[in-house]
């Protein structure tokens, strides 16, 4: 991973916790986007836009997922 795709998933981090603040925790929404960064990366040679870009659709599932379920 380059320098520049790694501030990206970081930006990614920071602007999704901000979004989700007071609805998860932060720890709980940095541990989804780095756990799906990994993931989509294990996944193969994607282009660094697209990867950002899927990953923060696979994160905002996640995250969905977990304020719409039932506790």
């Amino acid at each position: 991973m380059t320098a520049s795709s790694r501030a990206g998933v970081r930006d990614l981090a920071d602007r999704l916790t901000f979004e989700y603040a007071g609805s998860l925790p932060p720890g709980q929404v940095l541990a989804v986007v780095f756990r799906a960064e990994r993931s989509i990366g294990a996944v193969g040679r994607i282009p660094a836009p697209r990867r950002l870009e899927v990953c923060e659709q696979v994160v905002r599932a996640v995250l969905t997922s977990r304020l719409t379920s039932p506790s």
